[in-house]
């Protein structure tokens, strides 16, 4: 008997693995998909794109599940070029991140004050909003 295997899918024919991403990242700077006609799409899995997206997944906790389906996914020009190639998006993430943990630290007249409010309330939105 002959055994059949299945060709492996060109990646243009796959969904880009950040295309239902844009809208909830844009603000931090994630680009539309896009890939122009003389440009090539690329695969999720290649070892190079699968190292790299790793680096992504606690800024984009949606990928994280993905990272064993990845043979299932593309990359689109525009997000090859933005995540795989360049630092820029990733290094703007992780200032990102520092403004965030700077802006949830108290000082010492915080804590010898008591109780405060308006730093409860800073705590919460920000639990709600990053949580």
């Amino acid at each position: 008997m002959n055994k059949q295997t299945n060709p492996k899918p060109l990646a243009k024919d796959l969904p880009c693995i950040f295309s239902c991403l844009f809208e909830k990242y844009k603000q931090k700077g994630l680009r539309k998909c896009e890939t122009k006609e003389s440009q090539t799409w690329r695969h999720a899995n290649g070892s190079k794109a699968a190292s790299r997206l790793s680096l992504f997944y606690g800024f984009f906790p949606e990928l994280s599940p993905l990272e064993n389906s990845l043979a299932s996914y593309s990359i689109c020009e525009s997000h090859y070029n933005q995540i795989i190639t360049t630092d820029k998006l990733y290094n703007s993430l992780l200032e990102q991140d520092n403004e965030h943990d700077d802006d949830m630290k108290i000082d010492d007249a915080q804590i010898n004050s008591g109780f405060n409010f308006n730093y409860f309330l800073k705590c919460l939105y920000y639990f709600i909003k990053y949580c």
